[in-house]
């Protein structure tokens, strides 16, 4: 069973393991443009439209049956505000993502999962 994971030394050490430099918890605000599992376009297409910068990092999920974490290559938006959001839509309807940012917010498609923590 996948969870979104709270946060503890385990899930920080993972995020360092992947040079994050900030970790924590960032709300789900989808907007109706914005397709599921699409996330890179989604933050493109809303900073052209509505201005703010595009965040490149990780999302979290514990796999509570093999007790690991997964991380999964996302990105989210920093409004004008300095207040991070996610756009994405969720099919479980979550109301927050525990996200890390990357220190390099240089788009690395190829390895867009990295599992087992």
């Amino acid at each position: 069973m996948l969870i979104i994971p709270n946060l503890d030394k385990r899930l920080i050490d993972f995020a360092k393991s992947l040079d994050a430099s900030w970790i924590g918890a960032v709300p789900i605000l989808p907007k109706a443009f914005c397709k599921e599992w699409d996330c890179h376009n989604n933050t493109i297409e809303y900073v052209e439209w509505y201005g703010g910068v595009r965040v490149i990092g990780y999302y979290f999920l514990e796999d509570t049956i093999r007790n690991d974490y997964i991380a999964i290559l996302h990105s989210v938006v920093k409004t004008y505000n300095n207040k991070l959001i996610d756009i994405t839509p969720f099919m479980d309807e979550r109301t927050h993502n525990m996200f890390c940012i990357c220190r390099n917010q240089i788009p690395n498609y190829a390895q867009q999962q990295i599992s087992s923590y």
